[in-house]
């Protein structure tokens, strides 16, 4: 923390080895500002305040709702929105009681295998699969686009 505080006051008055241990306390100490923030963000923030991916999630979830997002040509996610419930089409006082029974574990999982909790996936396609769903994507635009007129 001194060489990070002299090469503030003297930019170019540093000899090499002074300057070899002043990048090695400016990497540490980014390093530690970094952990900090991320330490903060995951057990204050996250738990706290909101976090809007997991939020999205949970929605998904409680819709019955899976969502695939392509951000590249060939790179994208997967969301499995299952409902351990079976139907989502319920009135406010069975989802509530659909929900407690999910948190106290007496309902089934919402991941994709049995016993699993894993919702979210990176997925990579291959290009035969890319290109049917540009077809795919074609036709419903086509077909969008006839209606609308």
């Amino acid at each position: 923390m001194v060489f990070f505080v002299l090469e503030l006051l003297f930019p170019c008055g540093l000899e090499p080895v002074e300057k070899s241990i002043f990048l090695f306390e400016k990497k540490r100490f980014l390093f530690l500002l970094a952990l900090i923030q991320y330490l903060i963000y995951v057990i204050f923030y996250q738990r706290f305040v909101e976090d809007r991916l997991i939020n999205f999630i949970d929605l998904c979830s409680v819709s019955n709702i899976s969502v695939f997002i392509l951000t590249d040509n060939q790179y994208g996610y997967y969301i499995h929105g299952r409902s351990p419930h079976g139907t989502t089409d319920v009135n406010i006082r069975d989802m509530i009681m659909n929900l407690e029974r999910e948190s106290n574990r007496m309902s089934g999982t919402r991941g994709l295998q049995a016993k699993s909790d894993e919702q979210t996936f990176i997925v990579r396609i291959d290009r035969t699969f890319r290109s049917q769903y540009e077809i795919l994507l074609r036709n419903y635009e086509v077909k969008k686009n006839k209606n609308f007129f």
